[in-house]
């Protein structure tokens, strides 16, 4: 899937996640909590303006 997140503090950033990933990361957003990206990686809840799907193809 390629997906656009809109952030607060840059740019738009886009790229493609597989949509295991993509759920993930909408349900943690939506339900107000931060998302763990890997080995001490997270964006912050706070940070994350708007998510946006562009190709729900994987």
């Amino acid at each position: 899937m390629k997906v656009r997140f809109t952030l607060t503090n840059s740019k738009p950033l886009t790229t493609c996640v597989s949509k295991s990933t993509y759920d993930y990361i909408y349900n943690r957003w939506k339900a107000g909590q931060d998302i763990e990206l890997g080995h001490k990686r997270s964006i912050l809840n706070s940070e994350i303006e708007e998510i946006e799907v562009l190709d729900d193809e994987e």
